[in-house]
């Protein structure tokens, strides 16, 4: 009996999952049939839930190799008949002939010729098969006249059913059957369920454009690669990736032995060793309960007088039997069987069988169940449809130089709100019924966003080109003995965009981007991706609009302050980078650095000195031990003895002063490495700004609140929305935004932290705020605005601006007098700075309250171009401000 396919379930990674079902009653022996190719798999995972009182006693599979019967009966297709009378010599069979039937053992079978009773010249070879009858017989029949022909013997007809079986399934290649044997009494549904590499299920997609919102269709390709028809079957596609291999079942595995050669010694009989009282003991108790056991192991624990000692027994037999003697099982025992439902609870549970379409709740898988019942024919394919309906998708046009030169790609911005995970795979486009291209989808979750070119925008053409411009120092800063300059580096590309179509495109620029350079005074990207910045804008029709990415790269030089001469000192006082009062302590030590080289040169020429005097009492005595003793070379010797004694007063002497010269060496080197290393500076110049190509594409910073959009709506300039990073002191920390900073610097001097945009000119109404989340030591913090060319020294309103302070409450405007002017501020204060260029007046603002409004003064100030800046003058005080993006304490529409 064969269980046909229920349901079928297709996965991503080349598994297919079975379901076969059928009601069966009594005894059945069931039959799969399998390519050889997929024993191993089936071997792992063939699983079978008998649904009534019944269960499976066992399972057989044809192995490895070619199917031979092992029975003595063999047939020829040419002489099917004859030869099998001939291979069952001797069986008793029961032969019709002329309507009557003789029972008898078969003798054998000959071959005869004889005429041919319709045309008598014609001799013709027959064969005669002669069987021995009960009564002692011998009768013999032409098998051509031979009616019927019944074997007597029980154990011939399962011979022969099994060979033509083995017969017939051998004309199947590679193909192996797998047999389950159902034991109950009563009708059930029996099912059986296993896992078999098939070909991974395939998505196409289909999207028409030009309706209200775009609509998409997919399809599933599938493959019925199995040795039968699908006919009706529940289908299911399941997306994700579950861990699956390919482990060996299926060959036999056959254990190494150790060989054991025969020793030829003389025979000898073993001794017999008694057993102590307490394990015989125990043994006999173990004996009795594994005694119960019998039924099923035959005569595995039958005890001879001369075998092993009764413990060696019990140790051979321990390792297989307990885990059966403790269930009571013998050989007519049936097991005991759990009901479907309880078997299947932890697959059924997240099973929702009327949705089309389900996640797993154990791991990441998505399943597509197709409703309408599919029928596919073996070796062949099927499209199945799995997704019809609205997708949320934009047209828009993707210019990568890399990809297409000249002309962007037509692009849809496909965003996935279908709920389903898409598997990748191609899409045909189509708008108002006419094809329009093709593109490729990548596997996609929902709610994410796929860009998906499908064509070239013929109607756009772009060009492009670049270049490098640098900026002077802008920085130097002294500290630790080390003077380190900064400067920047712009690499700009300009793109021109030329719509020649009458259509407006959504335009998306992707810019290869690299993590050494900043994007600077460039519109912020659309989004960013592993290698690329996206820009996002609007391109008319019949219009060319420039669009320019400057990037930016700030590069340091370090120069050691160790050995500096007084032409460097000067070079660099000239340039700006130090100022008088480090310059003139920078000449001071050049002094000591050209002492320090004096006492150097000394001791190196002390040493050469005293080298020269051990060369020459070398030479000395070895022209002494060339002497003999005579009168002249007695002279001779006395007279080098005393060049000897003169040069080694003499090498004391340069030792000690050597000594000496190292010493106050040692001492100098301390003072200047510590004098060096109290030298603090820290400036930024005023440097001409590096020119570079404008975009005609105008930049917006982030907006204000809401509710102050009417003093900006005309501004096409861009408004402060952090501190400026490239002016914020070494030891400042600051939050990601740029908009909290902590002063962890070790010194205390002043210095003026100012936004990263200035105050637009055509912006008359301005204000930001300030908190103090720290006040620091001192509480010396000030608030205010600087102009362009402020050089950030100091306070707010100490040179050229103007500044309220929170340690004293005073304001400060152009000069370092203060005078009163509002409360003091500390932790959690919020103090504010505005700029009224309408009647040309700034205010402050306490906590939410305006303290004084500030007329202009002499210098015009508030003409100029100003900059929001923050005074920090207390270590550790922290500071975090509010450029409008979020509402204000002091309520300013109010008043304006």
């Amino acid at each position: 009996m064969a269980l046909p396919v229920r349901k079928c379930v297709l996965f991503r990674h080349g598994i297919g999952y079975f379901e076969r079902e059928e009601e069966i009653e009594g005894d059945q022996n069931l039959v799969l049939s399998f390519k050889e190719d997929v024993m191993n798999d089936v071997l792992k995972s063939l699983t079978t839930y008998d649904d009534g009182q019944g269960y499976v006693s066992g399972i057989s599979y044809e192995g490895i190799g070619e199917k031979k019967p092992n029975i003595l009966i063999n047939l020829d297709s040419s002489k099917s008949m004859s030869q099998l009378m001939a291979e069952t010599q001797g069986a008793k069979v029961s032969i019709t002939y002329g309507g009557e039937a003789y029972k008898g053992i078969i003798l054998g079978i000959e071959a005869k010729k004889k005429t041919n009773d319709e045309k008598q010249n014609q001799v013709i070879e027959t064969e005669i098969v002669s069987i021995l009858t009960e009564e002692n017989q011998v009768r013999s029949f032409d098998l051509m006249e031979v009616e019927d022909v019944e074997f007597l013997d029980e154990e011939i007809k399962r011979d022969l059913q099994h060979l033509l079986d083995v017969l017939i399934s051998s004309k199947k290649k590679s193909v192996k059957n797998v047999t389950v044997f159902c034991k109950g009494k009563k009708k059930r549904n029996f099912r059986a369920t296993y896992i078999i590499p098939l070909p991974v299920w395939k998505t196409s997609y289909r999207v028409m454009l030009g309706a209200k919102e775009p609509i998409l269709q997919g399809w599933a390709i599938v493959d019925n690669t199995t040795e039968e028809d699908w006919k009706n079957i529940k289908l299911e596609l399941v997306s994700g990736l579950p861990v699956s291999f390919i482990h060996d079942l299926y060959s036999p595995r056959f254990q190494v032995r150790p060989k054991i050669e025969v020793q030829d010694e003389a025979a000898f009989a073993p001794p017999v060793l008694e057993q102590s009282i307490e394990r015989l003991q125990s043994f006999g108790e173990s004996l009795e309960m594994e005694m119960a056991f019998d039924d099923m192991g035959g005569d595995l624990l039958s005890l001879q007088a001369n075998g092993p000692p009764p413990m060696m027994a019990m140790s051979m037999m321990a390792p297989k039997m307990p885990s059966m003697m403790g269930r009571g099982m013998h050989r007519n025992a049936k097991p005991t069987m759990v009901s479907k439902e309880k078997k299947m609870e932890a697959f059924t549970q997240s099973v929702q069988p009327d949705v089309q379409t389900r996640k797993s709740e154990a791991v990441d898988l998505c399943h597509y169940s197709i409703s309408v019942p599919v029928s596919v024919k073996r070796d062949q394919s099927a499209l199945v449809p799995i997704y019809q309906g609205n997708f949320g998708g934009e047209q828009v046009c993707v210019y990568n130089e890399s990809v297409r030169a000249k002309n962007p790609m037509s692009t849809i911005l496909f965003k996935n709100t279908t709920g389903l995970i898409l598997e990748g795979g191609p899409i045909t486009m189509y708008e108002k019924g006419e094809y329009i291209g093709e593109g490729m989808l990548d596997t996609i979750q929902p709610n994410d966003e796929k860009l998906i070119s499908y064509a070239v925008e013929l109607g756009c053409i772009v060009s492009s080109n670049n270049g490098v411009e640098s900026q002077s120092i802008h920085q130097s800063v002294v500290n630790n003995g080390i003077l380190s300059t900064q400067k920047f580096y712009y690499y700009w590309r300009k793109y021109e965009i030329n719509n020649k179509s009458t259509k407006k495109l959504d335009f998306i620029l992707e810019h290869p981007f690299t993590y050494q350079t900043q994007l600077f005074n460039t519109m912020d990207p659309y989004e960013k991706t592993d290698s690329y910045y996206r820009f996002r804008f609007p391109v008319p029709p019949k219009q060319k609009i420039v669009f320019v990415v400057v990037e930016r790269k700030q590069i340091s030089d370090t120069f050691y302050l160790d050995n500096l001469n007084e032409r460097q000192i000067v070079n660099w006082h000239s340039q700006k980078l130090i100022d008088q009062k480090t310059k003139e302590i920078l000449q001071e030590l050049a002094i000591k650095f050209q002492i320090r080289q004096n006492l150097s040169s000394q001791i190196s020429i002390t040493k050469s000195e005293l080298n020269e005097h051990f060369q020459n009492q070398r030479r000395i005595t070895q022209n002494m031990k060339s002497l003999r003793d005579s009168s002249d070379q007695r002279k001779l010797r006395d007279r080098y003895v005393q060049e000897l004694t003169t040069s080694e007063d003499e090498i004391e002497t340069l030792r000690a002063k050597i000594k000496e010269h190292e010493k106050n060496l040692r001492v100098l080197q301390t003072q200047l490495t510590k004098e060096l290393n109290a030298i603090r500076y820290e400036t930024f110049l005023n440097v001409p700004k590096a020119v570079l190509p404008q975009s005609q594409i105008k930049i917006r910073a982030e907006k204000l609140n809401q509710k102050l959009t009417h003093f900006h709506e005309k501004v096409d300039e861009a408004l402060p929305s952090g501190f400026d990073e490239d002016y914020i002191r070494i030891g400042i920390e600051h939050s990601s935004e740029l908009r909290t900073i902590h002063d962890k610097r070790e010194t205390d001097e002043e210095c003026i932290v100012r936004s990263n945009f200035p105050i637009p000119d055509s912006v008359k109404i301005y204000y930001f705020e300030m908190t103090v989340e720290d006040p620091g030591t001192s509480e010396a913090i000030g608030i205010g605005a600087v102009p362009d060319d402020h050089n950030l020294k100091g306070m707010p309103g100490w040179e050229n601006s103007i500044g309220y302070h929170g340690d004293d409450g005073n304001l400060f405007f152009c000069d370092g007098k203060g005078q009163e002017f509002g409360p003091t501020y500390s932790k959690n204060d919020t103090v504010g700075f505005g700029l009224d260029r309408n009647t040309k007046n700034a205010f402050f603002t306490h906590n939410g309250k305006l303290i004084k409004i500030v007329p202009d003064n002499k210098f015009s100030l508030f003409s100029k171009t100003l900059y929001p800046a923050i005074g920090l003058h207390s270590k550790n005080a922290k500071i975090s401000v509010n450029f409008g993006t979020i509402p204000f304490l002091y309520k300013l529409e109010s008043k304006y």
